[in-house]
């Protein structure tokens, strides 16, 4: 039989007897060491037992019980920076793929806008009419090889340069003051007469600067050719005049000299 406690640190009133413990039963048959996590009023204990002998005889059970709290503070503390690390982590992994996406979004982007540009570029450059982009102070920004043809300058020597270098100021100002965004006109370069069908447009880029578009179709060749079908025509007309007048004439002198 067992008389309950024998000896104890602090003041404990009273504990669960050994008969009705099935956990300190089964120290005292192991004889072993044995713990286990249990509650002693209020409070949350880690307890270990031991069978206890005195001179060789079993005289009871030797336990001894620490407070869970200063563990479940420590515990609680780490899992509280666990979870404030883990938000942070959770939060530099989203803005790092986030980063990882848009910067592959933007490869992509610049993938597409170069290949556009590329294709614009081409098409600009192979166009058959010449085609002029300046700014709002004149300035040349787009130059492509069919302008080159009509004007007889290279691009390298107007981008960037005034449209006044290509055509003069009085020309310049007849194309851009006219109210219609398309006409015909007649200009000298390089001492030869050219016209020129041009057509205008204005537009705002990305910045809000205001632009020009001019696009040139040289029309020399064509009023050349139409020149030459007029003057065919006038001659033929006049041939025809001249062989009518011959008949005419001809009939009375024939009669005259019978």
């Amino acid at each position: 039989n067992y008389y309950g406690i024998i000896a104890a640190s602090g003041s404990i009133p009273d504990m669960e007897p050994i008969e009705e413990s099935e956990f300190l039963t089964q120290s005292l048959i192991d004889t072993t060491f044995m713990s286990r996590v249990t509650a002693l009023d209020t409070i949350e204990v880690f307890e270990t037992v031991h069978p206890f002998y005195y001179k060789g005889s079993l005289v009871g059970v030797f336990r001894l019980g620490l407070s869970m709290e200063p563990l479940n503070l420590i515990n609680s503390r780490i899992y509280r920076r666990i979870a404030i690390i883990t938000i942070v982590l959770l939060g530099i992994g989203f803005i790092t793929f986030a980063g990882i996406f848009a910067r592959q979004n933007m490869q992509v982007l610049a993938r597409q806008y170069q290949v556009v540009e590329t294709y614009s570029n081409t098409i600009i450059q192979r166009v058959g009419d010449g085609i002029i982009v300046f700014d709002d102070q004149h300035r040349i920004k787009v130059y492509n090889k069919a302008a080159e043809e009509i004007f007889q300058v290279a691009e390298d020597d107007v981008l960037g340069k005034p449209l006044e270098s290509l055509l003069d100021e009085e020309q310049c100002q007849q194309m851009l003051s006219s109210g219609s965004t398309i006409r015909e006109m007649s200009c000298v370069i390089n001492a030869t007469r050219r016209h020129l069908l041009v057509s205008r447009s204005d537009f705002r880029d990305e910045e809000g600067g205001q632009n020009t578009i001019l696009v040139i179709r040289d029309l020399t060749e064509q009023k050349n050719l139409e020149a030459q079908i007029q003057r065919k025509e006038r001659l033929s007309a006049m041939g025809e005049l001249a062989s009518g007048v011959a008949h005419e004439i001809r009939n009375p002198l024939q009669n005259i000299n019978m």
